[in-house]
């Protein structure tokens, strides 16, 4: 049986050009931090939270940090999920609206495993390969965990391995299209060179039967893809062109989305591009969530006074 593939095209325009802040918390201040909110506000889940920081500290450190960013990016969140039944992490409300977050970490070891890139630093030249197997995967892993939210479901990978952040950034197309290759006709005197992928490790497109593209996984309405480090999280977004629910992008206005820009697709042509012409990954540094409460307490203190 041939393999069905669509014809990719997309414009060069995602060079990455980020500013990096000056730190002010370390990780373990964030973590700490989140530790505290929820022994304050959910014991249930700070319990949880502990067990987890010593079985499996990546995922606890992902979950901190996220709460973190999305506290940094305005919205109130608090803890969704029900220790019994499950659902989404966090449901965040802001001024534009409530969203459901939900965080996945994949672990260094795991990117290291599937990419080939070593989990330690090195000063060697390494070459890497896709992980867009390992992030279907987890995609996959979450469908229904996501899908009876009324309103827009994020779901957030993250990782701590050093080359995340390139990772990411280099591979974010093919994790949205699939891995790319160069299609070339045999036997054509002016054979025409188009790049092509047969969707098979997408995470938001396959054929049917017919060969047509179609959405998938659609409880999911977009994906950020969160690199932590040690100054800070940085993130970039893909948007699914036909969710059950959309995620408008100014919810979400300072972190940089790709998306398919010619969605439903015709002649099997998929076009690609960032909604910004120079994307570079939002950073959000380590700040703890209590540290910002205390600040907004203060400027509602002093509006009052001033008011008075």
């Amino acid at each position: 049986m041939p393999v069905i593939t669509a014809e990719i095209q997309a414009e060069d325009n995602n060079r990455c050009f980020t500013e990096r802040p000056v730190p002010v918390f370390s990780l373990d201040d964030v973590v700490n931090d989140h530790g505290k909110f929820l022994s304050e506000k959910y014991p249930a889940h700070a319990k949880m939270f502990r067990d987890r920081l010593n079985t499996d500290p990546e995922a606890a450190r992902a979950e901190a940090v996220i709460f973190s960013a999305l506290r940094q990016a305005g919205y109130e969140v608090a803890v969704n999920e029900d220790t019994g039944k499950g659902g989404a992490d966090f449901l965040c409300t802001s001024r534009e609206g409530q969203i459901v977050a939900e965080v996945r970490c994949i672990r260094s070891s795991t990117v290291a495993q599937h990419s080939k890139w070593p989990e330690k630093v090195s000063e060697e030249a390494h070459f890497f390969g896709p992980i867009t197997d390992v992030i279907r995967q987890c995609v996959s892993s979450k469908i229904s965990q996501l899908a009876e939210h009324p309103f827009p479901r994020v779901l957030c990978l993250t990782t701590e391995h050093w080359g995340g952040g390139v990772l990411f950034h280099t591979l974010a197309r093919d994790i949205m299209t699939s891995e790319t290759k160069i299609s070339m006709p045999v036997g054509s005197p002016n054979p025409s060179i188009s790049i092509t992928t047969d969707l098979g490790e997408s995470v938001f497109f396959r054929f049917d039967k017919d060969g047509h593209v179609q959405p998938c996984r659609q409880s999911i309405s977009a994906i950020l893809l969160a690199h932590v480090h040690g100054d800070g999280t940085s993130v970039l977004g893909l948007l699914h062109p036909q969710p059950q629910v959309e995620l408008p992008i100014g919810m979400l206005p300072n972190i940089p989305f790709l998306r398919a820009s010619n969605w439903p697709f015709a002649d099997g042509i998929i076009q690609t591009e960032w909604i910004i012409a120079r994307p570079s990954a939002k950073r959000f540094i380590h700040f703890p969530a209590g540290i910002m409460d205390e600040k907004l307490r203060v400027k509602k203190k002093l509006r009052k006074n001033g008011e008075a």
